[in-house]
Formats: structure tokens, sequence, C-alpha cells
């Protein structure tokens, strides 16, 4: 399990830009108080927006967006990144709208929504 937030340190001096251009957003910055030149960005876990993989040794992979792939059913973590309306993802570089997963052994694989967890379910393959 990841957080969908993480609080990141960066120098003072970055200049942040908005995706898309134009958008009512900004980042939220936590100003330095210990006079280290950095602020605190909260910015999101790229393990939760963009597809990732953890490994059964703990390596990360990252995929494409509307990527396909082969779980052996040792992975720690499988993230399908987030899915947006299609043409909508297309103003948010790395999120898709598709995931597909084939899956190389039986079992039931339980599943969950990260940014709304009470949306959960199972596959079972047999």
């Amino acid at each position: 399990m990841v957080g969908v937030v993480s609080p990141l340190g960066v120098p003072s001096t970055t200049k942040f830009s908005v995706v898309p251009p134009g958008s009512n957003n900004e980042p939220v910055l936590i100003p330095d108080t210990t006079d280290s030149s950095m602020n605190t960005i909260l910015a999101i876990n790229a393990r939760t927006y963009e597809p990732a993989i953890i490994d059964a040794s703990g390596n990360v992979t990252f995929m494409k967006p509307i990527a396909n792939y082969s779980m052996a059913g040792t992975e720690k973590y499988v993230n399908s990144g987030w899915f947006l309306p299609n043409g909508l993802e297309k103003e948010y570089p790395g999120s898709g709208n598709t995931f597909t997963v084939k899956f190389e052994r039986q079992g039931t694989f339980d599943y969950l929504c990260i940014l709304h967890p009470w949306m959960t379910g199972s596959v079972v393959v047999s």
C-alpha cells in the first residue's frame, strides 16, 4: 500500500508550471522554517499515478500508460495508474484509460482502488 500524496523537498528557487496550462491549480508548498533553502511540496506519488510494479525483490518498474502486464503472482505491488475518461488522459501526462493484466497462475487476487479504498474486488483464476 502506498499513499497518494507524498511530501518531497525541493529547492526554494524551483519554479512550477501547471498542467494543463491555464488550469486552476497550484502546488501546495510548505515554507522552510530551518533556513535550509528548501520547501516541501505535496505531490502525487508516482507509484499511484503511473502504472508501476514492485517485484518480489522490491525492484520498482514503471510502465507507460495504457499498459499490458503479465502477472506472475509473486509481485508485491501492481498498480494500473490513474484512469481518466477517453481524451482527457492526453492532457495529463502519465495517466491512461485502460490497463490489461494477464494472470500467469491460478489463484484469487484481491484488488482495490487507492483513491477510493471502499472499491474492492477479487479476480479468481482457475
